[in-house]
């Protein structure tokens, strides 16, 4: 190899990172998995052209096998990378639900809210960069009009979208009494 082989590698790598940089930035400003996925594609040419430029000055000086194990290395690099974000990829299509921290705070967040006793059947998933969450809440008082169950639930629904990033739908479902305990009246 000549000299222009490493100086191109070597742009490759400045211009690779530098698109990687502006990329994620914006994926996460806007929440797109893909977008960072693409960032990340970026960021991995980035790398594999660090390997190329070792690969080539091994070769250059000689060493013939430092070019075979720089092509393993970068192969390797992609089968790792493409797992990773293949395995994100199925996870979101199949509305995985939030991490437990997140349920936590839902939790706390239903149960701070003045009128709500108890709370039960909480799912979430995700979609996307969206999160949405069903629940059940327990009012504290059964006898409450309805009027008054739907003011609670609706408090509910709006504190759990201020306070979760990224929860942009909240179904909340008023229980008089725990239906999972006792029988509807």
């Amino acid at each position: 190899p000549q000299g222009w082989a490493l100086w191109t590698a070597f742009i490759s790598v400045v211009a690779k990172e530098a698109l990687y940089h502006y990329t994620v930035r914006h994926a996460r400003r806007v929440r797109s998995a893909m977008l960072e996925a693409n960032a990340w594609h970026s960021r991995t040419d980035a790398i594999s052209s660090l390997v190329v430029i070792v690969g080539l000055l091994g070769t250059m000086a000689g060493l013939n096998y430092v070019d075979a194990v720089a092509a393993v290395v970068v192969a390797w690099m992609i089968v790792r990378v493409g797992w990773r974000f293949a395995w994100r990829s199925a996870r979101e299509l199949v509305d995985t639900g939030l991490d437990a921290q997140v349920i936590e705070s839902i939790r706390e967040t239903s149960l701070a809210v003045d009128g709500v006793g108890a709370l039960h059947e909480l799912r979430t998933r995700s979609m996307g960069s969206r999160a949405l969450v069903d629940l059940h809440i327990i009012l504290g008082n059964p006898r409450v009009s309805v009027s008054e169950g739907h003011q609670i639930s609706e408090t509910v629904r709006a504190r759990i979208i201020r306070k979760v990033n990224d929860v942009t739908d909240v179904m909340v479902h008023i229980d008089p009494e725990d239906d999972e305990v006792h029988r509807p009246s």
